[in-house]
């Protein structure tokens, strides 16, 4: 690990590696998830305030040992290690194994917006009034995360008693406390709300899983989530679609007829290609070259692979808004957008890709 960190400064005369940026940081974070395993991180928990001096706090630890928070929630939860530890004592009765599920879904949010809100939450014990349309979407968008499944699943008749279920373990309120206090001492980038006929949660340049999104659009409801996994979610209500893109499409995941094209050209163009059905003559081609005179929003979710290299699946970033400049071909389509907001240095980096051939 410090041979990779510093560069190879022990090679025999003459050799050189060089590495660039974002396999060097692949490399190195594999390598402190290989080193963290469940065996250490107990370890690590056990004897952290003896060997930290700090008090044992989730931010504390994360810190201490310079970690990513998934490298914990990718093989334990913070309250079964610290009861591992001996450190505190509960029974996981009743739904704590599904919330305690849930809260390794909550790890990857970083919009500002939406963390307030699950702050607040749990400042008011779980108790949830409806005040306005975001924190409807919101509330709807917490309670899958930690739920996965509609309220009948659960016997609830409500949002607001599913949330309020939250309230009865402890435990788990309290590990939430502390996940959702790191993450929002962690927010290292801008986000903004984004300007549509419409209120929407979601703020531009923010990550959100696909139950999230849907979720906010009104796809998925109080009683049962929205079942589809295409790329293309079309909300006629909204006069919306939506464009959800995976940019490294790998042969298990994507078979050979949904292996799109798609990769950012600039900060501001992102060439995207529709699905193989669609044709520039048809309805649905129509609609994307004239979006703008029938005002259709077209808005664009990007994610650089399916699966994170801790195993979380990986959230989309929404990019916003984007505008037809032109196409080429025929089933597929291929099309340059424009997006309305340019893509800041940290996601241009990770989506720009090459075309080939």
């Amino acid at each position: 690990q410090k041979e990779i960190e510093n560069n190879f400064p022990h090679l025999p005369a003459g050799c050189n590696i060089r590495m660039q940026k974002q396999a060097k940081e692949y490399i190195l974070e594999n390598i402190k998830n290989a080193v963290f395993n469940l065996r250490r991180l107990r370890r690590e928990v056990t004897n952290f305030q003896h060997v930290a001096h700090q008090q044992l706090t989730l931010t504390n630890f994360l810190q201490f040992h310079q970690l990513d928070i998934r490298t914990i929630y990718s093989t334990s939860t913070w309250s079964e290690l610290k009861q591992d530890a001996g450190l505190v004592i509960y029974e996981a009765k009743g739904l704590h194994t599904q919330i305690a599920k849930g809260l390794k879904r909550i790890v990857q949010i970083d919009s500002p917006s939406y963390l307030a809100f699950i702050a607040k939450l749990i400042a008011h014990d779980f108790n949830y009034a409806c005040t306005n349309s975001t924190d409807e979407q919101f509330a709807l968008m917490f309670y899958y995360d930690i739920w996965q499944k509609g309220i009948r699943e659960y016997g609830f008749t409500s949002i607001q008693q599913g949330l309020k279920e939250l309230a009865k373990y402890s435990v788990l309120k309290e590990e939430l406390h502390e996940i959702i206090s790191f993450l929002q001492s962690r927010l290292e980038h801008t986000t903004k709300a984004v300007d549509l006929e419409f209120p929407l949660a979601l703020e531009v340049h923010a990550r959100y899983s696909r139950d999230e999104i849907l979720c906010a659009f009104g796809k998925t409801t109080p009683e049962r989530p929205f079942p589809s996994q295409e790329g293309v979610i079309n909300i006629p209500i909204l006069n919306t679609e939506l464009l959800l893109v995976t940019l490294n499409k790998s042969d298990k995941d994507f078979s050979p007829s949904t292996q799109y094209e798609d990769y950012a050209i600039s900060e501001k163009i992102f060439h995207w290609q529709s699905q193989n059905k669609t044709a520039p003559e048809s309805p649905i081609g129509t609609s994307y070259i004239t979006h703008r005179e029938i005002n259709k929003n077209l808005l664009l979710f990007v994610r650089e692979e399916k699966k994170d290299n801790h195993g979380f699946t990986s959230p989309y970033y929404f990019l916003g808004p984007v505008d037809y400049i032109s196409h080429k071909g025929s089933k597929p389509m291929s099309i340059n957008w424009e997006l309305q907001e340019p893509m800041p240095a940290f996601l241009w980096k990770g989506v720009a890709k090459m075309a080939v051939g």
